[in-house]
């Protein structure tokens, strides 16, 4: 199902400002599926599309491209790498960061901070963004 921009919109501030239901979340992540990218604000590096496509050059979900893969400098589940270090203050993966990425919309508008501190006010864990976007891959 395509959602316009509006219903696009709304259904992420359900998801992430106000349900607690768990299965409204996980819908709401799949949505952003192809219609959102991830950028770090602070070092405008961009960072990846929210795309499940494992062949699409610029997914966040292709393990052999620059923003999927594991071994790459600048993407987040690289665990030695700038935005995927336990220690980087620019890291997904660093709970005390001050500087983490963040998830847009298509539009650019940002929607929430990617990070596994709760401390954000709007946050999505990047394990959770992967297991819904990327699944088994």
């Amino acid at each position: 199902m395509k959602f316009t921009k509006t219903a696009l919109v709304f259904a992420f501030a359900l998801g992430f400002l106000g349900i607690t239901n768990t299965m409204s979340k996980a819908q709401s992540l799949s949505d952003l599926d192809g219609n959102a990218f991830l950028l770090h604000p602070k070092t405008g590096q961009f960072l990846g599309n929210v795309s499940s496509d494992r062949y699409d050059r610029d997914s966040i979900c292709n393990p052999y491209g620059t923003y999927g893969s594991q071994y790459q400098r600048i993407s987040i589940w690289n665990q030695y790498g700038d935005y995927g270090s336990p220690y980087s203050n620019y890291s997904a993966y660093n709970s005390r960061a001050n500087n983490p990425p963040l998830i847009y919309l298509a539009n650019g508008q940002p929607l929430a901070v990617i990070s596994t501190s709760e401390n954000w006010k709007r946050v999505i864990h990047p394990g959770a963004l992967f297991g819904v976007i990327c699944g088994n891959r």
